[in-house]
C-alpha cells in the first residue's frame, strides 16, 4: 500500500513540474529598428525593412506576412518602393517559440529606433483570428506596428515624390 501511494505521489509531482516546464515565458523587452533607406525594396525584404535587435520576437508569417506596404492614398504597393515617396507600412511580429506576448506591453518595454523620415503612428499587441484551414478560426497574438515612412532620396527624388503623393491624395479624395 505504501509503495502504491508513493508511486502515485511521485507521478503527481512529475506532472506538476512538467506543467511548469512547458509554461511559456512572456516577452519582456523588445528593441527594433525601422529603416528609411529602403528604396527598391518590396514586402519580401523584411529583414531590411525592420531589424529585430533584442527580444524574443520573430517576423509573423501569418495573414499577409510580416510587412504590408501601402502608398499615401491607402492602395497596396505591388512593386518596389520608390525613393522620395511616402508610404504607410504595417509591421507584424509574433513571440518566438516558447514565449508569449502579454495582453499589453508595459511602458518602456518596447524600444523602436527610427531611421530618418520614419514616424511611428501606433504600436500595440493585437489578437486576431486566422482561418488557416478555411473552416475553424485560430487565435494568435502579435505585435503590430504602424509607421509612416518617407523613403530616403536625393532632393530631386524627394520633390518628385512629394508632387506624386499629392496627386495621389487629390485623386483619392472624394466628398462622398
Amino acid at each position: 500500500m505504501k509503495k502504491a501511494l508513493s508511486f502515485v505521489l511521485v507521478i503527481c509531482l512529475l506532472l506538476v513540474f512538467a506543467g511548469f516546464s512547458y509554461a511559456e515565458e512572456t516577452v519582456d523587452e523588445i528593441s527594433l529598428r525601422l529603416n528609411s533607406d529602403i528604396a527598391g525594396l518590396t514586402e519580401n525584404d523584411t529583414e531590411k525593412l525592420i531589424e529585430i535587435r533584442k527580444g524574443n520576437v520573430v517576423y509573423s508569417m501569418r495573414g499577409d506576412g510580416p510587412v504590408s506596404i501601402y502608398d499615401i492614398a491607402g492602395t497596396p504597393e505591388p512593386g518596389a518602393v520608390v525613393a522620395g515617396r511616402t508610404y504607410s507600412i504595417y509591421y507584424t511580429l509574433t513571440a518566438a517559440e516558447g514565449y508569449a506576448l502579454p495582453d499589453k506591453l508595459p511602458e518602456g518595454n518596447l524600444e523602436i529606433e527610427c531611421g530618418n523620415g520614419v514616424k511611428v503612428i501606433s504600436s500595440q499587441v493585437v489578437t486576431a483570428k486566422e482561418y488557416s484551414d478555411g473552416i475553424s478560426p485560430e487565435n494568435f497574438r502579435g505585435l503590430m506596428i504602424f509607421a509612416q515612412v518617407k523613403v530616403d532620396g536625393s532632393l530631386l527624388q524627394r520633390l518628385y515624390g512629394f508632387v506624386y503623393d499629392m496627386v495621389l491624395k487629390i485623386r483619392a479624395w472624394s466628398p462622398y
